[in-house]
């Protein structure tokens, strides 16, 4: 397949955390490398969200009130399904809409979400066939981060980090690519993964080398290096 026919699933997960990375709630976007919309999905993970004792760990577990809450409430609990449907529901529409590339930004943490909640649910694999792999998080370091403009934005609101580095998380090349220096990632995982298809599609746009199946573990260092 030609890569202006390619079908990408943008994808982000919430988890309990960094370090147990089991997702309660995983969202995307399909699109191709004009940024036409085929599909979004939100899925909550009935055996994690449900469970209060494990939610009270979790990393944004005010969320469960300010936003999830709310979401179950206009959806009457539609949202909710057991991991091994949802996984059930992600192999359909990869086949429906000819998905042949995987996306997420920081895309190793999302793959080992997965993974984790994989193990703790009891499931199989979610993937039958291994797709093409593109993380957005060092796709922008290359292309978003890497730039005299990025820089100067940075330096001029104080995006940089204690250590003195160019912070380059999905935030920040949000707030770059749109000129708005004030926005704030939701961390919920559909609203993640629209934003990442925006950014996807702005870096599709510059028409550079894409770094398909390529993981590195500290792309921020690219921007950063002297």
């Amino acid at each position: 397949m030609s890569i202006k026919e390619n079908r990408f699933m943008v994808f982000d997960t919430e988890t309990m955390g960094l370090e147990n990375r089991v997702v309660y709630d995983i969202g995307y976007y399909i699109v191709n490398r004009r940024g036409n919309v085929f599909a979004s999905r939100r899925f909550l993970v009935k055996e994690i969200i449900t469970n209060p004792r494990i939610m009270t760990d979790a990393f944004y577990h005010d969320k469960v009130y300010s936003d999830y809450l709310e979401m179950l409430d206009n959806s009457d609990s539609r949202l909710i399904y057991n991991w091994s449907d949802i996984q059930n529901y992600i192999r359909e529409d990869i086949n429906i809409y000819n998905v042949n590339t995987m996306s997420a930004y920081n895309l190793a943490f999302d793959m080992s979400a997965i993974k984790a909640t994989n193990k703790a649910t009891g499931c199989g694999t979610l993937l039958t066939s291994r797709p093409v792999l593109l993380d957005l998080w060092l796709f922008s370091c290359l292309y978003l981060f890497n730039t005299r403009y990025y820089k100067e934005m940075a330096k001029d609101n104080n995006w940089i980090s204690p250590a003195g580095n160019y912070r380059t998380t999905a935030e920040h090349a949000y707030r770059f690519i749109t000129l708005n220096a004030d926005y704030t990632e939701p961390h919920t995982a559909l609203e993640d993964a629209e934003i990442e298809s925006e950014i996807l599609n702005r870096l599709l746009a510059k028409k550079q080398k894409i770094p398909y199946n390529t993981i590195n573990a500290h792309p921020w260092r690219i921007p950063n290096a002297a």
